[in-house]
């Protein structure tokens, strides 16, 4: 099948995932500071703890509305041009540089499609997606250097920025850096200009630069819960590669809630591994590039102390530009070696598989998307189609208890505030609630009532279970 069709059928599909990827736990901790900003000028947390403005939250701010459900949606637009760039830019660096591999396109593109629409660190009002961007339009800038400088300046300049929305963007700021020193190490009075730039900008912003180290301290203890962790303690960092090595971090959250991703990006490691020890084929310099960036990040992600799957973000992006190379490399190993000659009509019907498989996802995800049916259902009244009919009776269930717990106090996840809006939400962390709720909800998968009997010094009773975006979770109420 023709790559220029995938490449269009890919957009579409990330067009209609700015309401179909489902709106989990950080989304709507997020939403509701941006709602807090919005209404009250105030950065306060469910737990009465105030936050540090950030200019990313500045940014939603400036574009929340209030418009019941359809605001969850909107916040995500940042997140959804981000990828819109990202994946034309990919598309154009491949056709580009790697169109002897042109068959192998297929993998990229819905590699690509499959993360970013479909999973957390996607097409959600989360910043990951935004510097999987940069980073993008950084390769890009490179390879046109020679071409057009007005690239690198805008990426440069993009960059220096970036630091306030995500800190993994730290090892772009720096590979910036030197990309810098080398282009203009030999016109020194361009990069004396550079260096004072830089400096300025740190002067300017040193107030907030102060305030992200703080907030990044902040989150390093919230992870590890524990208020003695340091930034400035080498062990922290042996701890953090310890982590990931054993599959306790990230991939150990990434395993706990998308569990065939695990696998897909473990298969993907192996790839590079392969490449690495048996195949050994460095003779594109592009794809060098790529595998060195590839690494650079996979090293920060040891070394950082907050390890949330999410943050694959960027390492999807770069796989989705190495992956026709490291296929083809594969391919061609193993046709030396067994004198098998691989057809191209397979590739269609690889093509027309995964073309089925990411439309039933997307179909799938239409169908269990609870905002997404509650948004429909309120302005177009949809609730009685066949279509709709699981999340309907789910709908029941859900309101059955919003009824029944009306003015009563609750511990869940931050999209419970938005699904039990007619009970009084205390908070996302149990450990910080100061009062005994009258009911809370969990994860069936992972937790149980008993759980929290210590935790509220209270016994509390199974109510009923419901779902929430193909996950079922439960409600346990106070025992009387």
């Amino acid at each position: 099948m023709n790559n220029k069709v995938n490449y269009y059928y890919c957009i579409v599909l990330i067009i209609f995932s700015l309401f179909l990827n489902f709106i989990n736990y950080d989304e709507a901790w997020i939403f509701s500071m941006v709602e807090n900003y919005s209404n009250y000028k105030s950065l306060i947390t469910f737990h009465n703890e105030k936050i540090n403005r950030t200019y990313y939250l500045d940014f939603l701010s400036k574009i929340y509305f209030k418009l019941d459900y359809i605001n969850f949606f909107i916040l995500r637009i940042y997140s959804f041009l981000s990828i819109i760039f990202s994946f034309y830019l990919i598309n154009k660096i491949l056709t580009k540089h790697f169109v002897n591999y042109n068959n192998y396109f297929i993998f990229s593109y819905f590699l690509f499609i499959y993360w970013f629409c479909f999973h957390e660190g996607g097409l959600t009002n989360r910043p990951d997606s935004i510097v999987a961007a940069l980073i993008i339009y950084f390769i890009f800038s490179i390879f046109e250097f020679k071409n057009s400088k007005i690239y690198f300046y805008s990426s440069s300049l993009l960059n220096i920025l970036s630091i306030f929305i995500h800190p993994n963007t730290i090892p772009l700021i720096s590979l910036n850096l030197l990309f810098i020193l080398l282009f203009f190490f030999k016109k020194k009075k361009n990069l004396i200009l550079i260096l004072i730039f830089f400096l300025l900008t740190i002067l300017y912003f040193k107030k907030d630069l102060i305030e992200l180290f703080l907030y990044y301290q902040y989150s390093t203890k919230y992870y590890y819960q524990g208020f003695e962790k340091n930034l400035f303690d080498i062990n922290l960092y042996f701890e953090n590669i310890k982590k990931d090595l054993l599959f306790q971090g990230r991939f150990r959250h990434l395993y706990n809630f998308y569990p065939f991703t695990f696998y897909i990006l473990i298969f993907n490691y192996f790839l590079v591994f392969i490449h690495l020890i048996w195949i050994r084929d460095f003779k594109n310099k592009h794809f060098n590039f790529f595998l060195i960036l590839f690494f650079l990040w996979n090293i920060f992600f040891l070394i950082s102390p907050t390890k949330w799957s999410h943050h694959f973000a960027i390492i999807f992006a770069l796989l989705s530009l190495i992956l026709p190379f490291l296929l083809f490399s594969l391919v061609k190993k193993i046709n030396s070696i067994l004198n098998i000659k691989i057809r191209l009509k397979i590739f269609t019907y690889i093509n027309l598989i995964l073309i089925f498989l990411i439309s039933f996802k997307s179909l799938y995800y239409f169908n269990n998307n609870y905002f997404l049916f509650k948004f429909l259902d309120k302005y177009f009244q949809v609730s009685h189609y066949i279509f709709f009919n699981k999340l309907s009776k789910n709908e029941i269930i859900i309101q059955s208890v919003n009824d029944k717990m009306r003015n009563k106090t609750f511990y869940g996840n931050p999209e419970f505030k938005y699904v039990f809006d007619k009970a009084n939400y205390l908070g996302n962390n149990s450990n910080k609630i100061n009062e005994t709720p009258d009911f809370f909800v969990i994860y069936s998968r992972f937790e149980k009532c008993e759980d929290y009997i210590k935790t509220f010094n209270s016994k509390y009773i199974f109510q009923v279970s419901f779902n929430i975006n193909d996950s079922e979770w439960i409600v346990c109420e106070k025992s009387k």
